[in-house]
């Protein structure tokens, strides 16, 4: 089983190197996107869906039999505020995480 989990830089790297260079490849169908992942993940559903898109059509050509991606919406206002002796990490709005699993046939 192939498991992806979009919601870490690790996890971000792992699909990179499994879709080779489609996600950042030089204009590659998901330039854009590969250019968010880099920077700072995700910012919308749209680049996640083209994204998970991808890796669900790549495990199928690959001939995986099954595949975990794992994906994160945070929406609302974050504030994080690293301060020496105080660390301040504010969220207001949803955290939530989803999981998609798929067979291949």
């Amino acid at each position: 089983m192939k498991k992806f989990d979009l919601t870490t830089q690790a996890g971000v790297a792992l699909a990179q190197n499994f879709l080779g260079t489609s996600l950042i490849g030089n204009g590659g169908p998901l330039f854009i996107v590969g250019k968010y992942l880099l920077d700072k993940l995700f910012t919308t559903p749209e680049e996640q869906g083209k994204v998970v898109q991808n890796l669900i059509e790549k495990g199928k050509k690959e001939g995986v039999d099954e595949m975990e991606i794992e994906l994160k919406d945070r929406g609302g206002l974050a504030f994080n505020a690293p301060i020496e002796g105080c660390n301040i990490d504010v969220h207001v709005g949803k955290d939530q995480k989803m999981r998609i699993k798929v067979k291949y046939k």
